[in-house]
């Protein structure tokens, strides 16, 4: 898989600092810029070269951490603070449609805390959890822990998944993006069936309404 060397080729060097220092500089990069490198992809390449001898286990686990945390925390925080009008700043309005934001929100507001582990899970899906979080003001305190535990979960997943496939690495990480793709398209369906859905109940119930209003007058 291209990308996937793309991803090693950026994580090498000839200095085992380097490794770390990439790890979470591109973690930072990808969440700031609109970048085709799924966080997945670098997870799997950190467990590859944890098994290659070439990153320290414990060090290279703390900083995929911490860049995950620390995008997350971000992209959380500007919708928090910076509301709907994030929506009309530029390079944001780009990424940021009313519809996508309505469909994570309502997403949100059926899954609850659940929605933080599961948009984990999903890519594509979860920067548009983070934001719609934000956006309904949800607790700092609650996010951080849960996103934290999901994090672990997820990431700790994947960093096994790169240690033990590292023989057949390039196989692993194109059936994983492939995974991906499935989940995400999938996800979006059942999101927009419950928007679907849920339009038509707040019609009905509006059109019952104005019915009963017509029989008392």
């Amino acid at each position: 898989m291209e990308q996937f060397q793309h991803v090693l080729q950026m994580l090498t060097s000839e200095y085992q600092w380097y490794g770390y220092v990439s790890i979470f500089g591109l973690l930072i990069l990808t969440t700031l810029i609109p970048l085709p490198i799924p966080e997945e992809l670098i997870s799997l390449a950190t467990g590859y070269l944890i098994a290659i001898n070439f990153l320290h286990p414990f060090f290279a686990f703390m900083t995929l951490f911490g860049g995950i945390l620390a995008g997350d925390l971000y992209q959380f925080s500007l919708t928090r603070y910076l509301g709907r009008r994030l929506i009309q700043i530029w390079p944001f309005r780009l990424l940021l449609s009313p519809q996508r934001l309505l469909r994570a929100e309502l997403f949100v507001q059926r899954n609850g805390i659940k929605a933080i582990i599961i948009g984990r899970f999903i890519y594509g899906l979860r920067s548009n959890v983070h934001f719609a979080l934000g956006f309904l003001r949800f607790s700092i305190s609650k996010f951080l822990v849960v996103d934290s535990f999901a994090i672990v979960l997820q990431t700790g997943m994947l960093v096994l998944l790169g240690y033990f496939g590292k023989d057949y690495i390039e196989t692993v990480a194109t059936e994983l993006m492939a995974v991906q793709l499935v989940i995400f398209y999938s996800a979006l369906a059942l999101i927009f069936c419950a928007v679907v859905y849920a339009v038509i109940l707040i019609w009905r119930k509006r059109k019952i309404k104005s019915s009963s209003a017509l029989l008392f007058e």
